[in-house]
């Protein structure tokens, strides 16, 4: 595959991938802790984010080639450990590109009463799915003018609280510590969104320099913007719940009165929704025709060398559009949190294989022990987590006895060691 896109299109899938993955869809739940709780929870999520970022640099630093987290894991601690986060991976992204699909379905169903949501979002999906036929290089390109423009929504959001007559004061903090916990393992259903770019590292300029920057900065700028999207979105609701509401930010326009937020929180749902499936359906590809290229997939689904993985990219979009025909945002939020807060926890432990100094290992201990913290409380939360675990595991049985009956050879994009 041509290694075209530099920098600027690393920083910018990856930051398509953590805003597109949430930041019309959490703010309601960074709300209903009140200013200080959204603070505590982004910063939180945050800091966990970095520590895994800082792995994920070490890893695609020594092993630059496509396929991520997958091909770093089966490179590092062996093929079945490398077969389960591929498939941990391919299903975090199935439910995260559904779930978004969804959020910005029923965003639009406010605008047209009556237009049936799962349908809706499967459409889009596939819409989605043509256009990253055309390959990275296109795609890039559309995802930095899409968060052109959701950036010019996000600041108008922020400036709302200025617009408005003053209103009922938003508490300070509301909940309780373990809630603020809870909605920062929820906040990984879009920072986990920061090993995006990894997958497409074999089709970046020099990936040993590009993916680590890429991956530190975009976290950097995505905890600022869901700071001061979570506590604006907080002022604005002045006290009011939001809960699970499907699209937070619309409910919040609507109350503000302003005549054009509501309108322009129509578009960058729109614009979000769109970067999250386009950017998941392209690391989706990446990772299966890597895991094709290894054996671990049907060798169908690899790609040629210089050209998008057509086959990986229509079965990954098809797959995502089933699942958004479910229409159910919500259990979709709280599974895809888990697989992410899975595969980062994953990254530490790779991670721990080739790193040397103190610094750099106590980061990957404590990145991972946090994921695993995070993960346990996002359980408690959700019984019915576990399943999805189990669920996982089940799929990566499966694909494994798959990969033996179609006895393909394993060849191709093998790592670089340094």
């Amino acid at each position: 595959m041509a290694r075209r896109p530099g920098l600027v299109a690393a920083i910018g899938i990856n930051l398509a991938a953590i805003l597109g993955g949430g930041i019309f869809l959490l703010p309601g739940r960074l709300a209903d802790l009140g200013t200080a709780g959204a603070l505590a929870a982004v910063i939180l999520a945050g800091t966990v984010a970095l520590a895994v970022g800082s792995n994920l640099s070490v890893l695609a630093a020594r092993i630059p080639g496509g396929g991520g987290l997958y091909l770093q894991t089966r490179t590092l601690l062996g093929p079945g450990p490398g077969l389960l986060t591929g498939w941990v991976w391919n299903t975090a992204n199935l439910i995260g590109g559904a779930a978004l699909a969804i959020g910005g379905a029923a965003t639009f169903a406010t605008v047209f009463p009556g237009l049936p949501i799962g349908p809706s979002a499967a459409v889009f999906t596939l819409l989605v799915t043509a256009f990253c036929l055309q390959g990275i290089l296109r795609g890039s390109r559309l995802v930095l003018a899409l968060l052109g423009l959701l950036g010019i929504v996000l600041l108008g959001l922020v400036a709302a609280p200025l617009l408005v007559p003053p209103g009922p004061a938003s508490p300070l903090l509301r909940g309780t510590p373990a809630d603020v916990v809870a909605v920062a393992a929820l906040l990984f259903f879009a920072f986990g969104g920061v090993v995006r770019a990894t997958a497409c590292a074999g089709e970046f300029e020099a990936p040993r320099r590009t993916v680590p920057r890429a991956v530190i900065l975009s976290v950097l700028v995505s905890i600022g913007a869901y700071a001061t999207i979570g506590v604006a979105t907080s002022v604005l609701a002045g006290g009011r719940i939001l809960g699970a509401a499907p699209a937070p930010l619309d409910t919040v326009a609507q109350w503000t009165g302003i005549p054009w937020l509501p309108p322009a929180v129509l578009i960058g749902t729109m614009a979000a929704a769109t970067l999250g499936v386009l950017t998941a359906i392209l690391a989706l590809s990446r990772v299966m025709a890597a895991m094709a290229d290894h054996g671990d997939l049907p060798f169908v689904l690899a790609g040629k060398e210089g050209e998008p993985p057509v086959s990986a990219v229509i079965l990954a979009g098809t797959a995502m559009a089933l699942l958004a025909l479910t229409g159910d945002m919500t259990a979709l939020l709280d599974a895809g949190a888990l697989c992410r807060l899975l595969y980062c926890a994953t990254a530490g432990g790779a991670a721990l294989r080739v790193t040397t100094t103190p610094v750099r290992k106590s980061i990957a201990v404590f990145g991972t022990s946090c994921c695993l913290v995070l993960i346990g409380v996002l359980i408690t939360w959700n019984p019915l987590a576990p399943a999805y675990v189990v669920a996982v595991a089940v799929i990566g049985w499966l694909g494994s006895r798959l990969r033996h009956r179609c006895g393909a050879p394993a060849h191709g994009l093998q790592p670089v060691d340094e």
